[in-house]
């Protein structure tokens, strides 16, 4: 009995409440007893009766509406199962229904729910989608539906699902719908990062707070909009003031500190930065001296650096040091007022009060830039001892990875103090047992390869994976990379080997099968390479990224045919995976260049830039392939733009812009980005300071072309496989600038 009760008031999917719950009967049976259903185009009929005969119509039926009569034939045959609980039977037969008549709304409505009801995820969002095409009116389903991309990381796809619904024609631009739509856009625009859009969508939102009354908002609609965390008036006035709305930015803190559902010290420092903001300094320092005044430390050591600034607005910043010293004095226990002050000190070199003040601050306060900044005292002062064990608790506490690694290159400035280090640490390193703790030995590590010092970075990063041997694949992976970098091929290349003989999961031998395989290439060993490929594709066989690395092996090694069927290959194999056939695209047309033919390699590129005009590669490589050709300028200098725009310390990025505008006789313009260019760390290119060579010489800068020219030439001869003809036409520019000279 109860394997054949139905079940009732079946809960189809919660997040699609829009959705109608579907009825449900409770039919009792016997297990054994058949349960009839008509077929698809036939009529039920009582038992014994005779079988109705079919009538001839006037005129035929057209293929459409057969299709759609069979279509609702299968739509009542789902209906029915889904009444007996054959829920699996009824959505095959709603699949059916609609391949028959694709466009009929009323099957969509009850495949939908019953779709998602059975975690057929993929198929309920795709025929919701569909239904939405059809029924472009209905906002609440578009809200949904978007919550369902949000959950499944389709930010994007959801708000434009969300600018759909606020749209439509059914929503009234004055009811609680509408702010509902506002308020989710404004929160998806800020996870995008989209300041400007989401303070559109939240200037909605706050009107109605203000006015809930002209938006049909009750008292729960609004009290929920207020207690929301994703809409706090805190949140909309960051919003606000990101997007420099500065007056809404003030009435929302103003209304957060009025309603008081935010921290009082965390309002005050907020009031205190919009009305700076606001250009009233004058308000911007009351916040803050009240904030002081309570003995707050919401905002740790930012108060203390915006009061400085206020101050430094008001004109009063002769007075910064005094107010930092009074506030010291007067709170004894407030370490973010110390680290300020001390900050402050560092950089007036007192070194001694300021290492006094970030000691005892740093005794309260576990503070990341604290301990870089007394590590920076340590390193003026030349403590060597002391120095690894700061940047070591900077690295526990949190330091951004930038200023971490600026930390390690202000110390290696300095080789005395580096060998000294370097040396206290192999002694460390090297006593039974190691007297080197994990957080010390990783930042030698570090250190060590900062310095080129390879063999200290090997002792000190084996050190830390010996210690640390469940953070060894993150330690193999960082150390490796950091070896591919400086160019240290075959020592990366044993360190890739040496994870690959560490045990771990197939995700991560993949990936050092992949970085493996890159190490060797670069090295010269393309045989070994090859064979890291192949030995990878054994435990991943459809795996696209192992196809291409194939061919990219080929293209390093100059191996064009195999490498161009190679692409060719993934191109035409996995259009599933835009993002390696892409790859594989850009690849073919850098291919074609190097072989002299670069109108195919601008065809290739052309074509992706047709599909995806906003590609930051596509528009730089296209860009200065019509460059070097001459040809399109305008359009070769807006494209790079574009790229640059995106990445503006991109070295080959500025490179291109720096030849365009060499093409359109804008030479100081050009000057300026391949100056720029050639400073990074990897602008180190012969082509690069061929270029900027070439713009020195049309500047009349002849001693500065000469260098440059000088430099190219060192860097062409010094590459894996020299051009000939690059070598030649550099030494030729060298030769006829002497002669111009004599």
């Amino acid at each position: 009995m109860d394997d054949a009760r139905v079940r009732c008031g079946l809960n189809l999917f919660a997040i699609l409440s829009s959705f109608a719950v579907l009825s449900c009967s409770t039919v009792a049976r016997s297990a054994d007893e058949p349960v009839d259903e008509p077929q698809p185009g036939s009529i039920q009929t009582q038992p014994g009766d005779p079988v109705a005969e079919p009538l001839d119509p006037v005129r035929d039926r057209t293929e459409k509406a057969d299709r759609q009569l069979d279509a609702m034939s299968w739509f009542g045959v789902a209906k029915l199962r889904e009444s007996r609980g054959d829920f699996r039977g009824a959505l095959d037969a709603y699949r059916k229904a609609v391949e028959l008549d694709p466009s009929a709304v009323a099957i969509y409505r009850g495949l939908v729910p019953l779709a998602f009801s059975l975690n057929e995820t993929d198929d309920g969002l795709k025929y919701a989608l569909k239904l939405v095409d059809l029924d472009p009116g209905d906002a609440g389903l578009m809200q949904q539906l978007a919550r369902v991309l949000v959950s499944r990381g389709q930010v994007a796809e959801a708000a434009g699902l969300l600018e759909k619904a606020a749209n439509a024609q059914t929503v009234d631009k004055k009811s609680a719908q509408y702010v509902s739509l506002q308020r989710d856009l404004g929160v998806l625009y800020a996870a995008q990062g989209d300041n400007e859009k989401a303070a559109g969508a939240f200037t909605v939102l706050l009107e109605a707070l203000k006015r809930p009354e002209a938006f049909g908002l009750d008292a729960r609609q609004r009290s929920a909009l207020v207690s929301d965390a994703e809409t706090t008036y805190e949140r909309l006035g960051q919003t606000f003031l990101d997007a420099g709305m500065t007056d809404l930015a003030v009435e929302a803190f103003e209304k957060a500190a009025e309603t008081r559902r935010g921290k009082t010290g965390i309002l005050q420092y907020d009031l205190a930065r919009v009305y700076l903001k606001a250009g009233d300094a004058e308000k911007s320092l009351e916040q803050l001296e009240a904030y002081v005044k309570d003995g707050r430390t919401d905002r740790g050591r930012a108060a203390y650096d915006l009061l400085a600034e206020v101050l430094a607005a008001l004109g009063q910043e002769a007075e910064i040091d005094e107010r930092l010293e009074a506030i010291v004095e007067q709170d004894g226990k407030n370490p973010f007022a110390k680290l300020a002050l001390a900050d402050r000190y560092a950089k007036a070199d007192k070194l001694d009060e300021a290492a006094k003040l970030y000691e005892t601050a740093l005794e309260e306060a576990k503070d990341a830039t604290g301990y870089l900044g007394l590590a920076d005292v340590y390193r003026r002062q030349k403590k060597a001892d002391k120095l690894v064990e700061l940047l070591a608790r900077a690295a526990v506490a949190g330091a951004p990875d930038q200023l971490l690694t600026e930390s390690i290159a202000r110390v290696t400035e300095d080789a005395t103090l580096t060998d000294e280090i370097l040396a206290a640490g192999r002694k460390g390193a090297e006593s039974k047992p190691p007297k080197t703790d994990f957080a010390s030995a990783y930042l030698l590590g570090k250190l060590a390869m900062q310095a080129e010092r390879y063999d200290d970075a090997d002792v000190f990063y084996r050190l830390a994976i010996r210690i640390r041997p469940d953070r060894a694949a993150a330690l193999h992976e960082e150390y490796g990379r950091n070896l591919l970098l400086a160019d240290q091929y075959d020592a990366a290349a044993t360190i890739y080997q040496d994870a690959l003989n560490a045990p771990a999961d197939e995700g991560a031998t993949l990936n050092f099968m992949f970085r493996l395989s890159q190490a060797l290439e670069f090295a010269g060993r393309t045989d070994e390479a090859l064979a890291t490929v192949e030995k990878a594709l054994t435990l991943a066989p459809s795996a696209p990224l192992l196809h291409y690395q194939k061919g990219w092996v080929h293209f390093h090694a100059r191996n064009w045919d195999e490498a161009a069927e190679l692409f060719r290959q993934v191109i035409e194999k996995f259009p599933q995976d835009a993002d390696t056939v892409r790859q594989a695209r850009l690849s073919l047309s850098a291919l074609y260049v190097e072989q002299g033919e670069k109108e195919k390699g601008e065809q290739v590129l052309e074509e992706i830039y047709a599909s995806d005009p906003d590609d930051p590669s596509v528009n730089n490589d296209l860009g200065y392939l019509y460059a070097d050709g001459n040809k399109k300028l305008e359009q070769a200098e807006s494209m790079i733009r574009k790229a640059l725009a995106s990445e503006p310390e991109n070295a080959a990025y500025l490179d291109s812009m720096g030849w365009v505008l060499y093409r359109l006789g804008k030479y100081d313009e050009a000057a300026s980005h391949l100056e720029k260019a050639v400073g990074l760390p990897t602008g180190n290119d012969a082509t690069l300071w061929d270029h900027l060579g070439d713009v020195y010489s049309k500047l009349g800068k002849a001693d500065k072309a000469r260098d440059a020219w000088q430099k190219a030439l060192e860097l062409a001869k010094d590459e894996k496989s020299p051009k000939a003809e690059d070598i030649e036409a550099i030494e030729k520019k060298l030769k006829d600038g002497e002669a111009q000279d004599q």
